[in-house]
């Protein structure tokens, strides 16, 4: 098992980024018939098993359901071998190797999602700003409710004096803050962070 481990990590890109590949292909079978009817093809031709006959999705995620049994796998024959089996002292080993990878996974889907997420900001407005930098990184997500008022509109949206509660999600940067709606991704508000002011 040792053997293989270094082996692991050669999938660890396409684990990190398969909640982006599935919501992507989630979109694209939502726009496109041509592509909903190649990708149920796809799903056809994959080495079948009831859960992947008529949907890729459930076959491509066998990769990512796979590590966490084995490290449960591991972790039970550890509790079987006798002390004096050849293979006792390299069981924790390998399921040491096991527990780091899928930590490394872990790290690498969150900067990934992190990553889209600030991408998908830039590509939604285009005010001129640059949300995505170099030296941006995204520390923290949450959904929030927002009130669109004066302060928050444009010019022409001014003169509605009616207050419109929206859905949104407001990030935080390392060196700056953005609210933006949770449906178009559009930047309502955004501040430098050491210039913005939280209230109790």
């Amino acid at each position: 098992f040792l053997s293989y481990a270094p082996f692991f990590k050669i999938s660890s890109e396409f684990i990190a980024k398969y909640p982006l590949i599935n919501k992507m292909i989630e979109k694209k079978v939502n726009e496109s018939t041509e592509f909903s009817k190649r990708i149920t093809e796809l799903a056809k031709e994959a080495p079948q098993t009831k859960q992947s006959q008529d949907n890729l999705s459930s076959y491509l995620i066998q990769p990512v359901k796979r590590f966490p049994y084995y490290s449960n796998f591991l972790k039970n024959i550890i509790k079987v071998t006798p002390n004096n089996h050849p293979d006792a002292l390299f069981l924790p080993l390998a399921k040491k190797e096991i527990a780091d990878f899928i930590t490394q996974v872990e790290e690498k889907s969150e900067s990934t999602t992190k990553s889209a997420i600030m991408m998908n900001i830039q590509v939604s407005n285009s005010d001129g700003f640059d949300y995505v930098t170099p030296q941006r990184i995204l520390t923290q997500s949450f959904p929030v409710s927002y009130i669109k008022n004066q302060s928050l509109t444009t010019n022409a949206n001014k003169q509605n004096n009616e207050s419109q509660e929206n859905q949104g999600y407001f990030h935080v940067c390392n060196d700056y803050v953005f609210l933006v709606n949770q449906q178009t991704s559009k930047c309502v508000y955004k501040s430098p962070l050491l210039q913005f002011h939280y209230f109790n």
